[in-house]
């Protein structure tokens, strides 16, 4: 074929590539309006198959059309072709002369010019017989791709070299080495992508249970026994055809996720993010309700036409997210299953030495297995056998041993109607200090607790849409689980940083209700409402069930019930109001109880998330403990007056004013201190904290007689234990000095954790706050840390004593830190914003929650409102649930005294108002 510039298109090539561009936007319709993924691969192949050979006849002299063939391999070659997936293409040459000819270089050149007018990205490999064997030695992938060949054109065959490669894959031992391979990189891609971003926005051709393990599969199947995995089958071996057509409809759904996928972002991507995730659920909905409003858009701008942004919109979408992404993960975990399954039992590799007889089973190395005699039915005493030496043993289960204990569970009755024995025996698997980690999950996979325990389904691959919820639900409790029965056993690493937890949890005595809480405390999710008190309730049922007596089943519902009190209240109300702890002491009882629970709240807090266990959460539960502790042991005495009591507080000062660095002894009189802050103040306060507070009221007097107006004085110190630095400054009390501080520190880039203000009988205030740094867009949220570079902090002094002195201002600081980001952020979930009183919280303040997205200038945009609306601001909370900023402020008027119930809906929408003008991160 003569061209009158080589690279020129033939007019072929032009309408090659206009059909190929109209199929495709037809292909790009049908995957808007909802077509399964294995059709569009199919329609995918035909019209690139027809396209690529139109443009190899036109790119290639006649000569080399006799000496070359074109072959598909990867995706594109096992008919796995996603909208803008690569074309892999192998050119295969009959002679290794031809590497040297000028026409090969010509004819690869058309090839890839010509291919970017449809923009598709056209990869490409050229080898020749001579070739093969060097490559099968350098690359074991090769091997691979060569299996995945088929023909499109040209008269050379590669037949030799597929057989060449299948040899080579099956080496000597009829290919089991290769499938332990596969199982090798599958079990790394698992720990790879087992990390926190990937959970929550998952890889669905890398991840866990993605395209690559269900690839693995159909590789094994042609090397290990030599069939197609998806149009053959083998019983003898446990290729049924059950679970041929499952590895189909899996292979659909997938395929199906990727196309929409590559259709969404315009090119090759296979994160599900959380943006992509409501698009899809938007995309769904329409298809339903309105599909002619999809007929008539691009179908290559659909996320430009259809993806939610309005918050509204957004959070009316979550509980479809919630149900979309269940069923990916659901679907997920059993790819991942099944690849684990199949590639153990395929690659067959028998360990060294003789079989052990056990019972009715064998352990074969670390594997419990049947005897090759042995039929595959199996009765429930042997299911539980089996489980309980493989847990005693920390073995594996043979797979065939595993689905003939499928077989068995499926056809138990369902909850109540269970046998006793069973249950029991679940119990005492569930919560034996002796099992082995690996046998909850075991229990769950193998449809035994589900059966026994069907109110815990809801929770299989329960996901809730927000960036703090990074597990599954029943992952979370199964991880839950598992810390707990390694806090009860005393391992080293259970409590982390924070063995005080591990002296907590050696006093448990009911080891049983204790860990059943663990796993059942999250129970009553998905259900809609509060979860702690609907799963109590599920306890009444389950508990009996399982053979608890009357008294645990009582104490197994209160842990349910109580399972976020601790955490709640220790990061979000103020510790130092005996009102918050008498009332939970009440509830507890006593401190055997108090134990129970904290101990079930570390191993909550501590699996939820990477990093929500903290130095600052661990130090404010810890906090709490101690004072319950308190409380429960000493009743009402410690509320009576001790005329001790400053004079003790007085002397741990004493002892510590040598330690005040900047402050000279002459400079110190520790009588106006005490005399000038409240009581209750310096009765609930630590020593360190009084010391620290100290120093700075001395240095704003000292500037005071210096300067003679009422100065600022700031002191600053790490608590890295904490994982916090703690500001305090000092200053005349006038109205708007938190929000101000608030905003200084917000546009010096440190996140508030905590604000008290102490005001003194002389008019001055001392404003204390707990600032860390982390990013809390990130995912996942990283864990706070003391700031403590000493540069950073002379900045964040210099700039609050600038705003208050009114030499800056708080509102350009702010505007300034937003035009500096030049980074979109990412898509996250919507959270609500929510401004309420909460009733009760407090006997001496009104209180005051906001639920906001956690955002550059919150905390100063609510203490402004606050102060604008006349307000008084003693003591503020601040947490976070992912990017979700949970504040609570106790207020009170400006001459004393709680809100009226007009005054509380005033503030409510004035802060609602200040929200609503703060721009998103």
């Amino acid at each position: 074929m003569k061209h009158s510039s080589p690279l020129a298109i033939p007019e072929a090539v032009t309408r090659a590539n206009d059909e190929l561009i109209a199929s495709r936007h037809t292909i790009a319709r049908a995957i808007v309006m909802g077509a399964g993924g294995l059709e569009i691969a199919a329609r995918l192949r035909a019209v690139t198959d027809r396209w690529l050979k139109i443009l190899w006849e036109e790119a290639l002299s006649e000569e080399l059309r006799t000496a070359a063939s074109l072959h598909a391999t990867g995706g594109y070659g096992r008919d796995e072709l996603a909208f803008h997936s690569d074309i892999d293409v192998l050119i295969a040459l009959n002679d290794d002369a031809w590497l040297e000819r000028d026409d090969l270089a010509l004819a690869v050149e058309r090839l890839m010019a010509w291919s970017r007018v449809p923009r598709l990205r056209l990869s490409h490999a050229v080898r020749t017989p001579a070739q093969t064997p060097e490559a099968l030695a350098e690359d074991p992938r090769t091997a691979i791709a060569l299996i995945d060949l088929r023909p499109l054109a040209g008269p050379a065959s590669r037949a030799a070299d597929r057989r060449t490669a299948m040899e080579h894959l099956r080496g000597n031992d009829e290919g089991t080495t290769f499938v332990e391979q596969l199982f090798e990189g599958h079990r790394q891609r698992v720990a790879r992508h087992g990390q926190t971003v990937y959970l929550l926005e998952p890889d669905v051709k890398n991840g866990e249970g993605g395209m690559r393990d269900l690839n693995c599969i159909g590789w094994a199947a042609r090397c290990r026994w030599q069939i197609d995995a998806r149009t053959q089958t083998r019983d003898d071996v446990g290729w049924t055809e059950e679970q041929r057509l499952r590895y189909l409809d899996r292979l659909d759904a997938i395929l199906g996720v990727r196309n929409a996928l590559h259709l969404i972002h315009g090119r090759k991507t296979d994160r599900l993010t959380f943006g992509d995730q409501e698009l899809l659920v938007r995309l769904d909905e329409l298809r339903l309700q309105s599909p002619e409003r999809l007929e008539t858009v691009d179908p290559e701008a659909i996320a430009e036409h259809y993806r939610p942004t309005d918050e509204q919109d957004r959070q009316r979408l979550n509980p479809q997210v919630e149900s979309l992404m269940r069923a990916y993960y659901w679907q997920a975990r059993a790819v991942s299953v099944a690849c684990e399954r199949m590639l153990r039992r395929w690659s067959a590799l028998s360990p060294p030495g003789p079989a052990r007889m056990l019972g009715s089973f064998e352990l074969m190395g670390d594997v419990i297995q049947l005897p090759e005699d042995r039929h595959d039915t199996l009765s429930a005493d042997e299911v539980f056998e089996a489980l309980s030496l493989a847990s005693t043993h920390d073995a594996l289960l043979d797979p065939r041993l595993e689905s003939a204990i499928e077989a068995a569970v499926g056809t138990w009755p369902l909850g109540d109607a269970s046998s006793p024995a069973r249950a029991h025996r679940l119990r005492a698997l569930l919560t034996s200090p002796s099992t082995s980690a690996r046998t909850a999950q075991r229990l769950l996979d193998l449809g035994i607790l589900t059966r026994t325990v069907p109110e815990f389904d809801p929770l299989v691959c329960h996901v809730q849409h927000d960036v703090y919820h990074v597990y599954t639900t029943d992952v979370h409790s199964l991880k839950c689980l598992e810390l707990g029965r390694e806090l009860l056993n005393g391992a080293p690493g259970a409590a982390g940083r924070w063995p005080f937890f591990r002296y907590v949890a050696s006093s448990i005595t009911d080891a049983e209700v204790f860990l059943l809480a663990c796993l059942f405390h999250d129970i009553g999710k998905n259900r809609g409402g509060d979860h702690s008190r609907k799963g109590a309730v599920l306890m009444e049922a389950i508990g009996p069930r399982l053979g608890l007596d009357a008294a645990q089943v009582d104490l197994l519902a209160m842990l349910v019930r109580e399972h976020l009190t601790l955490s709640l209240t220790s990061r979000r109300r103020d510790l130092s109001d005996p009102h918050v702890v008498d009332e939970i002491a009440e509830r507890l009882g006593d401190v055997a109880t108090l134990n129970l629970l904290t101990a079930l709240t570390f191993c909550d807090m501590s699996t939820v998330a990477p990093d929500v266990m903290n130095d600052w959460n661990a130090t404010l539960l810890m906090e709490l403990y101690r004072r319950l502790r308190e409380a429960l042991e000493q009743g009402d005495e410690r509320h009576r007056a001790d005329p001790r009591g400053l004079r003790r507080i007085r002397q741990r000062l004493e002892r510590r004013i040598q330690d005040l660095s900047d402050c000279p002894m002459e400079d110190i009189d520790l009588d106006t201190f005490l005399n000038d802050l409240p009581q209750e103040h310096l009765l609930h306060a630590e020593p360190d904290a009084l010391a620290r507070q100290l120093a700075a009221y001395t240095r704003a007097r000292r500037n005071d007689v210096e300067t003679r107006i009422q100065g600022v004085a700031v002191e600053l110190a790490p608590l890295p234990e904490r994982g916090i630095t703690e500001i305090i400054v000092s200053t005349v009390d006038t109205p708007g000095t938190l929000a101000r501080i608030a905003g200084a520190l917000s546009s010096a880039g440190v996140n508030i954790m905590a604000a008290d203000i102490v005001s003194t009988a002389s008019g001055r205030t001392l404003d204390i706050f707990h600032i860390a740094h982390f990013n809390p867009a990130a995912l996942p949220v990283s864990e706070p840390r003391a700031v403590d570079d000493p540069r950073r902090l002379e900045k964040i002094t210099s700039r609050i004593i600038d705003v208050l002195e009114e030499r800056l201002d708080v509102d350009e600081l702010l505007q300034q830190r937003f035009d500096e980001r030049r980074l979109t952020p990412r898509p996250i979930p919507q959270v609500p914003t929510e401004v309420r009183v909460v009733e009760h919280a407090s006997e001496l303040f009104t209180v005051i929650e906001v639920r906001a997205p956690d955002r550059l200038g919150l905390l100063y945009q609510i203490t402004r409102a606050l102060f604008e609306t006349g307000v008084e601001t003693r003591v503020s909370r601040i947490d976070s649930l992912g990017s979700q900023a949970i504040d609570n402020f106790y207020v009170e008027e400006a001459h004393g005294g709680k809100l009226s119930r007009e005054r509380c809906t005033e503030v409510v929408t004035a802060i609602e108002d200040a929200l609503s003008r703060l721009p998103e991160n």
